[in-house]
């Protein structure tokens, strides 16, 4: 029996499609970078794990795949969110894992995405290198955004952006200070055209779907009725393997 363990946890999404491209893949690149780890998952989202249940797909919450890891005999615990910044979402995740520290030998939790400021150039560079044309005449990437104040994380985002030659790039959130308003008032003060807007969260879902592609109050209309030539990618960062390849280093660092 391997008393070691990963568990891998997720805001979520009820879109069956993006959740194959995005968790899941990320969950097998857990399982073979770590082979001596079994590897656990769950969401955090109630209303995404009811929606998938009612689909037919079965996910623990936090605190279920916690109970599952020690009543299984895990003894090393590897926590790894699969969030961007430590918002939150992390802070709750952080609370209640720490809940169950004294049932494991050795309970670590892993960081977000942006976390270290080598992990907003690696992204920006990530970014950069899938998007090079549309970075030129104008990126605009849509983040989820948090009262938190890790909100900053997106501005700190965008400040690496510029400070790698990236000027058209341009961070937004839909829940954030960066919202709508700020987006377009860049987009008018860089002289940006021609724009593709793309989801700056691990998942194309709901939020890419709705908020930012599609309906008469996404980012696209909003912008398209500005004038601005706009396209919309529907990928999520968790489809890049250099962003899930992050993730993987934050849990040797919780490994270490």
């Amino acid at each position: 029996m391997r008393n070691k363990a990963i568990l891998i946890v997720s805001f979520g999404t009820s879109h069956l499609d993006a959740l194959e491209k995005t968790i899941y893949t990320l969950q097998k690149d857990v399982a073979d970078a770590f082979s001596e780890y079994k590897i656990y998952s769950a969401f955090t989202s109630g209303i995404i794990i009811k929606k998938l249940a009612a689909a037919g797909v079965n996910i623990l919450n936090t605190e279920q795949a916690l109970k599952a890891a020690i009543d299984n005999g895990v003894k090393e615990l590897i926590v790894q969110p699969s969030l961007i910044i430590e918002g939150d979402e992390y802070e709750k995740l952080c609370s209640t894992a720490e809940k169950y520290a004294n049932s494991f030998e050795k309970l670590s939790i892993g960081k977000p995405l942006l976390s270290a400021k080598s992990d907003y150039s690696a992204v920006v560079d990530i970014i950069a290198s899938h998007f090079t044309e549309q970075i030129a005449e104008g990126l605009v990437l849509m983040g989820h955004g948090s009262e938190n104040a890790a909100d900053v994380s997106y501005n700190r985002l965008q400040e690496m952006f510029i400070e790698q030659g990236y000027k058209n790039a341009i961070v937004g959130t839909v829940e954030g200070r960066l919202d709508i308003k700020s987006v377009m008032d860049k987009i008018s003060a860089n002289g940006i055209v021609n724009a593709t807007v793309a989801p700056l969260m691990l998942v194309a879902g709901d939020h890419a779907k709705n908020d930012m592609a599609g309906g008469e109050h996404s980012w696209q209309t909003v912008m398209a009725k500005a004038g601005v030539n706009v396209s919309a990618v529907l990928k999520g960062l968790g489809e890049f393997k250099e962003i899930r390849n992050i993730y993987i280093e934050h849990i040797r660092s919780a490994i270490n």
